[in-house]
């Protein structure tokens, strides 16, 4: 699919409201620190907060729920700085299933994580994108992202 396609796509996706749960959301503030900072502790039960997160698109943000709700109460690996070794040898089964997804959608999950301030999925994302690029050429880099080089021949010798 073309990245204009991709991102119409998108755009319709984001066009549907989705509201979450309040348990979806108390899981994604328990892992959120821009949730932690935005959503006071309820007192009452019943009220469900209302976060506006425009900025995810519905698909991104299953998956982050979906993330959130795995690492409720089973805490992410620590993943080494820099990269050493494959992904699938340094993070769990569950997580390397999880990020194993096409490079757009790991850009979104970087997006989501880096905009709601969930560290340990940033972390796995991140890593998930070094293990993209790792020991590839800047122009083999460029390619797999779809970056345009805007160097000249001489600028990049």
């Amino acid at each position: 699919m073309k990245k204009e396609e991709e991102k119409t796509k998108r755009e319709e996706e984001n066009k549907e409201k989705k509201y979450l749960s309040r348990e979806e959301i108390l899981i994604l503030k328990n892992h959120s620190i821009l949730l932690q900072d935005l959503i006071e502790d309820e007192e009452d039960e019943d009220e469900t907060p209302r976060v506006h997160l425009k900025s995810i698109d519905s698909k991104t943000l299953k998956k982050v729920i979906e993330y959130c709700k795995h690492h409720e109460n089973n805490k992410a690996d620590d993943i080494e700085k820099p990269l050493k070794g494959d992904l699938k040898d340094v993070i769990s089964q569950w997580d390397f299933e999880f990020i194993n997804v096409d490079q757009s959608e790991i850009v979104l999950l970087v997006m989501a994580a880096n905009y709601l301030n969930i560290p340990e999925l940033l972390d796995l994302a991140c890593a998930a994108i070094a293990s993209l690029v790792k020991g590839k050429t800047s122009k083999q880099i460029r390619d797999t992202f779809g970056i345009d080089n805007a160097f000249t021949a001489e600028e990049e010798a």
